[in-house]
């Protein structure tokens, strides 16, 4: 039981049937890349959203804006409003980042940071 607590919310580990429980167990725990849908997500939908965020990131480049150093406070709201969340718990947070590839929201959040020895990307 506590173990799946790790990868279910409350809510999930009570109300949903074993074989769900497996597959969001198994989809939350290999942690596949932060590109990847969520549950019934479009992959194809998903490579162009990408793609159209570079663009983006590109354009602003040119105008020197670029997206390092983000306010994570932000970085935290805009998620939750792109992930549909609203108001939900750390816990349901963490699950539906997890569910796109995430180890957590908070590394979700946290990937608006430049890594030491990351190289800015020649465009």
């Amino acid at each position: 039981m506590e173990k799946r607590r790790q990868w279910l919310t409350v809510g999930e580990d009570t109300a949903l049937a074993p074989k769900e429980r497996l597959i969001r167990i198994l989809l939350r725990s290999i942690g596949f890349g932060a590109a990847a849908p969520g549950p019934g997500g479009d992959p194809e939908g998903t490579v162009k959203a990408v793609a159209r965020a570079y663009a983006v990131n590109d354009r602003g480049t040119m105008h020197g804006v670029t997206v390092d150093g983000l306010d994570a406070g932000a970085v935290r709201q805009f998620l939750r409003r792109l992930w549909e969340l609203g108001d939900a718990s750390e816990e349901a947070c963490t699950a539906a980042a997890r569910d796109r590839g995430f180890r957590s929201f908070d590394g979700a959040v946290d990937l608006r940071q430049p890594r030491l020895g990351d190289q800015p990307r020649n465009r």
